[in-house]
């Protein structure tokens, strides 16, 4: 992989996560604050009182935990038999699984809206559009010691595979459309690619070649193109010039040959 383009990866890993910390997540505090805290981020949170959940974004809720202010609730979606089912429906499906931003990307899946039974299927694998940027967060030892989630407290590196295969399998069939769409609309000067249900981990890989491979695709065009263009108007003056080198030729073979000295003294000995 070119410099470039890990570069910009680099760069879109670290504007995804700086997003994704400002997802709301529930913790429960160890300490009472009466007064409601405004964010940035958010209008506010608060108040604030011991062994009662609340809402804060991640990246609050992280720093609380570090100092052991509060334990962090693990997501619904995070829960080990939600990412099974997920990993499950993405082996066995093309689409991806869907997102439940609703302000995520949209993209190109193709799901039967008709049948009921394919939507609560859809319904009951939906992760977030940040979902791989908060699993780090989650999984993490630091932070994983401290949800009161025991499943992830106790087995971060398995929540952290299931991720991880996940990732790689969406990758893998984003990776599959897009060769098929190359070999069949490459072609096309004003390609747009929409993909639904991609997330920010896939976005952040394949945002990057995809771009590169279709501004290869439109300067390989273009010099095709061009070259045509060069070979058509270099031919035509040839082409000129052997019609009338030809018709020269024709004329002088039409003209008769002048007689030779010789012939010239025998035609005055007979005269």
């Amino acid at each position: 992989m070119p410099s470039r383009q890990k570069h910009a990866i680099g760069l879109a890993s670290f504007h995804a996560s700086f997003l994704a910390d400002d997802t709301l997540v529930t913790i429960v505090p160890s300490f009472d604050y009466a007064a409601n805290v405004p964010l940035l981020s958010a209008s506010s949170v608060g108040p604030f009182k011991a062994g009662i959940a609340t809402n804060v974004p991640l990246w609050l809720a992280v720093l609380l935990q570090q100092r052991s202010l509060c334990s962090l609730q693990v997501p619904e979606w995070m829960q080990m038999e939600h990412l099974t089912r997920v990993k499950q429906f993405e082996t066995t499906h093309q689409e991806l699984t869907p997102c439940e931003d609703s302000d995520a990307p949209d993209s190109n899946l193709t799901t039967n809206d008709d049948d009921n039974d394919d939507d609560d299927e859809n319904n009951n694998v939906r992760v977030p559009f940040y979902y791989a940027e908060i699993g780090q967060r989650f999984t993490s030892s630091k932070t994983a010691s401290h949800c009161a989630d025991l499943t992830v407290a106790q087995a971060p590196k398995a929540s952290n595979l299931l991720l991880a295969d996940i990732s790689m399998i969406r990758l893998d069939k984003l990776r599959q459309q897009f060769q098929q769409v190359s070999q069949n609309e490459m072609h096309n000067p004003n390609l747009i690619l929409t993909v639904t249900g991609i997330a920010s981990a896939e976005l952040t890989q394949m945002k990057p070649m995809i771009q590169q491979a279709l501004n290869d695709q439109r300067f390989l065009a273009t010099s095709a193109a061009a070259a045509s263009s060069d070979k058509a108007t270099t031919e035509k003056p040839n082409r000129t010039g052997t019609a009338a080198s030809a018709d020269m030729s024709m004329t002088q073979d039409s003209v008769p040959a002048r007689p030779t000295n010789a012939l010239r003294s025998r035609i005055r000995r007979f005269r």
